[in-house]
């Protein structure tokens, strides 16, 4: 996943939509920022997460990445 979402940001920062140096590192804060909290939570507390918690997570996440890589 982690390849597949670089890929994509490189391509998107060569068109101007993301500014970036390192896609592989902007993978890993994308996909961190969106899930990191559930995955460590289904590690170690094991119990059912709500899904509206998770999605309201993930759309939070999304706009933190957002804040830091969409141009000024």
């Amino acid at each position: 996943m982690l390849r597949a979402l670089a890929d994509l940001f490189g391509t998107l920062s060569r068109s101007g939509h993301l500014v970036l140096d390192d896609p592989a590192l902007a993978a890993e804060h994308f996909a961190f920022l969106v899930m990191g909290a559930d995955v460590d939570r289904g590690m170690f507390v094991p119990a059912i997460l709500d899904r509206a918690a998770v999605e309201a997570r993930a759309a939070a996440g999304a706009a933190v990445f957002l804040r830091a890589y969409t141009p000024a």
